[in-house]
This record gives structure tokens, sequence and C-alpha cells, in this order.
């Protein structure tokens, strides 16, 4: 009885189809990561945005203080970053008149504040 050897894989080719197969399993764990850390950055980036924007707004209807004011590090995100901010008022001459410039600054990060976003808005006197 003649036993054929031609039935089957090899060990080489199993070992080789392996090492592909695991290539790209790695890139797209890879490409997974990388989606993950875009999805968390944009998140925070857009909730710094909106943060500074409700603050620019917040002053725009307080038209009574004329002060400055910031805060102390604080966790406020529901992704655990820490933001700060600061919210600057100063006049500023828009023809014959006065007009107040505000500046909302926000910053963000892991454990410090490391990015950060500026908006800023011109509020003229009515004129009558």
């Amino acid at each position: 009885m003649i036993i054929s050897s031609d039935r089957g894989f090899t060990l080489v080719e199993l070992a080789v189809a392996l090492v592909i197969f695991s290539i790209g399993i790695v890139g797209v764990a890879a490409m997974q990561m990388e989606s993950l850390k875009g999805n968390e950055y944009s998140t925070n980036f857009n909730f710094g945005v909106n943060l500074a924007k409700d603050l620019i707004e917040t002053q725009q209807a307080d038209t009574v203080s004329s002060n400055d004011f910031d805060t102390l590090p604080h966790v406020i995100s529901p992704t655990g970053f820490v933001y700060a901010y600061r919210v600057t008022r100063t006049t500023q001459k828009v023809g014959v008149h006065d007009a107040t410039r505000l500046t909302a600054t926000v910053w963000w990060g892991r454990f410090l504040p490391r990015q950060s976003y500026s908006i800023s808005t011109l509020i003229e006197p009515i004129r009558s």
C-alpha cells in the first residue's frame, strides 16, 4: 500500500498563514485604537467649544457685571477630563462708541489642561 503525502497542509504553510493572519489582526486592532482616540478627542473638543459658547452667551445676557472670572480646574466632562475656563471683558472703541469684547478661553486635558479653545465676540452699545 502506497501512502500519498500530498494531502493537507504542511507545518510551514500553516505557520506562514498564521503569521499573515496575525499581521492583519494587529493592523485592525491598531486602526480601532486610533479610531477610539479620535472619538475621545472630538468628544472633548466639542465639550470645550460648547462650554466656551455657553460662557459667552451667559456673559452677553449679564450686562450688569463688568468683572472677569475664571475657575480652578475641575472635572465636568463625562469622560473625566479636567476643564478650566476664563472669561475676560475689555472695552474697545468702535467708531465713537465704546464696545465690550468678551473672550472665553477653555483649557482641558487628562490630568492637566493641555488643549485650549478660545472664542471672542464684540458687544456694541445700542444706538438710538
